[in-house]
C-alpha cells in the first residue's frame, strides 16, 4: 500500500469515526419524550456505525506502517471511545439521558481523531510526527 492509499484509508475512517461520535453523543443527550424519536431505533443506528468503523481495526497495521505504538494506541483509544459511547445504561429500558456521557463520547471520539489525524501527517513526514504520538 502506498503513500496515497494510507492516507486515504486513514481519511475515510476518519469520517466514520465523525459519523459515529456525533449519533453516539446525540443519543445519551436526547430524552426521547419525543414520540417520533424512538430510543431503540438511535441505538441501532449507533451500533451499525460503529460497526462501519471495525473494518480499520484489522488493517490498522497496514495503514499506520507497522507502527507498533501507534497500532497500539490507536486500538486504546478506540476500545475508550466504544465503551464510552456504549457503556452505562446503553440500550437499557430505565435508560436515561446522560450528559456527561454525551460529552465524554464527544472528547473521546475526537482525541482518537486527532490522533488519526497525526498519523495521516506522519505517512508524508515520518521523523518530524514521530516524538508526537
Amino acid at each position: 500500500m502506498d503513500i496515497s492509499e494510507r492516507q486515504n484509508q486513514i481519511s475515510e475512517h476518519i469520517q466514520d469515526i465523525e459519523k459515529f461520535v456525533v449519533t453516539s453523543r446525540d443519543y445519551w443527550l436526547n430524552d426521547f419524550s419525543d414520540p417520533l424519536v424512538k430510543d431503540a431505533d438511535c441505538a441501532r443506528r449507533v451500533r451499525a456505525l460503529h460497526a462501519a468503523t471495525t473494518h480499520f481495526y484489522g488493517d490498522a497495521e497496514q495503514a499506520l506502517k507497522n507502527d507498533v505504538s501507534a497500532v497500539k494506541k490507536y486500538r486504546e483509544l478506540s476500545q475508550i471511545l466504544f465503551m464510552t459511547a456504549t457503556g452505562g445504561e446503553f440500550e437499557s429500558v430505565d435508560r436515561a439521558n446522560d450528559f456527561n456521557r454525551g460529552i465524554e463520547t464527544y472528547d473521546a471520539g475526537f482525541a482518537l481523531i486527532h490522533f488519526l489525524r497525526k498519523c495521516r501527517k506522519r505517512q508524508v513526514y515520518p521523523k518530524i510526527l514521530r516524538k508526537n504520538v
